[in-house]
């Protein structure tokens, strides 16, 4: 017995390629359904193929070559481990049902890659008996781990066969790769327009038939506003301050415009709570695009083209003067310490005093009672808090922060938490 690979396991043998593609034309499908009939009467097609063909086009990922491998894989030291040898054939040992353990040698390797990790579950239409193996699938990584006896082997042998399992899955994934662009993302575009058009004509003639009917269109009582735009849509135009401590001019939006803001995000955002499987496989930035589009149809300001945008990955902000004067962030709950990142990043963006925030966080399968416990205690623990306003609902918070470098900026951090569970 010299190098083995530890706690391996087969990859692409967890269910079929084919049906895994099936499954996201009818998510695709669904998305498609579930946008309402006034956003596909007022949305341009290609906007809306555009955003749907962002959020479920497939990558598959892609494995460094021979040549940039030195570049994407992280080795770890040699550390001493325990080997079980009881089945080792060219060793003597009388009784081969009952573990034998000596001292040995244990180096993980990491690769990472960029894609979806799940598509090292499923089996292609071509495969071989023998697939490749690996110690572990993590989301941005395949991790190897090797061991060997301290009698036998070497961390040269065990980059030889690290190297050589990195090309048998290479070498898989470009078959994954030749049946998803034949099956899936080829057609992907044309199918999202297609779909598209076609609930678009239909709506259409819906709409046109009802509006010939000689009667009142009723109006459902409380209708959620989070597609439908009015036709006037409110202002977000600030308001000049000036403060006594100073001359410098600032801009601040009105407390009912901010509030009227805040309303819209918490519509979107329970949709998203309803129906979890059309948005689980989202990111930050993903998210964010519903919540620009729900915010520029109902809002409009002194920016061009679309009052509310963005300057980062996931941020919007509402801006003035080259600054902003409203900034949302929108996050998956990740941990204190990530949260408290998010927090940072919104005092930065700030500019004006009395910029007003939001911070709205995903809660995916976790305690969403602990995330809610914590919070309050992260926040008010800042040196930078500034006081603690009662507010909203119980997965509601609203703190006013301040900048370290001018205690008299003050920033309103308004934080919602909704719980979007993954399928």
């Amino acid at each position: 017995m010299s190098v083995r690979l530890a706690d391996g396991e087969n990859l692409f043998g967890d269910g079929s390629l084919r049906d895994h593609l099936n499954k996201r034309q009818e998510r695709l499908q669904e998305a498609i359904r579930d946008i309402s009939r006034d956003r596909i009467l007022q949305t341009p097609v290609s906007t809306l193929a555009d955003e749907i063909h962002e959020q479920h086009r497939i990558d598959v990922p892609t494995l460094p070559d021979d040549q940039q491998l030195t570049q994407r894989v992280q080795v770890s030291k040699a550390t001493d481990t325990e080997i079980d040898v009881s089945e080792d054939r060219s060793r003597a040992i009388r009784n081969r049902r009952t573990p034998t353990y000596i001292e040995g040698t244990q180096v993980t390797f990491k690769v990472y890659f960029e894609g979806d990790h799940k598509l090292f579950r499923y089996k292609p239409n071509t495969w071989s008996t023998m697939p490749p193996r690996a110690s572990k699938v993590a989301s941005e990584c395949l991790v190897f781990t090797y061991e060997w006896p301290d009698d036998g082997g070497s961390i040269e042998e065990a980059d030889e066969q690290f190297r050589d399992e990195v090309g048998k899955v290479r070498k898989r994934l470009g078959t994954v790769q030749e049946q998803v662009e034949e099956t899936y993302n080829g057609s992907l575009r044309q199918t999202i327009e297609s779909r598209l058009e076609s609930r678009r004509e239909s709506a259409s003639e819906d709409r046109s038939a009802v509006e010939s009917l000689p009667y009142e269109l009723e109006r459902r009582e409380n209708a959620p506003e989070t597609y439908t735009a009015p036709v006037e849509r409110t202002s977000t135009d600030p308001e000049p301050e000036k403060r006594t401590s100073g001359e410098v001019l600032n801009w601040i939006i009105e407390d009912e415009v901010y509030e009227e803001i805040l309303t819209v995000l918490k519509n979107m955002a329970w949709v998203m709570e309803r129906s979890p499987s059309a948005f689980e496989e989202m990111n930050e930035e993903d998210l964010r695009v519903h919540f620009l589009v729900q915010l520029n149809g109902q809002f409009t300001g002194p920016a061009t083209g679309e009052t509310f945008n963005t300057t980062g990955k996931t941020d919007i902000h509402l801006p003035v003067k080259d600054r902003a004067v409203f900034i949302a962030e929108c996050k998956f709950w990740r941990g204190s310490k990530e949260f408290e990142k998010a927090i940072d990043q919104l005092l930065g963006y700030s500019s004006w005093r009395d910029t007003k925030t939001a911070l709205v966080v995903f809660n995916r399968n976790q305690d969403t009672s602990q995330v809610l416990a914590q919070i309050p205690e992260i926040v008010e623990d800042r040196e930078d808090h500034h006081r603690t306003i009662d507010y909203g609902e119980e997965t509601d918070f609203r703190f006013v922060l301040h900048h370290d470098n001018d205690p008299g900026r003050e920033v309103t951090v308004t934080m919602m938490v909704f719980d979007v569970p993954t399928s």
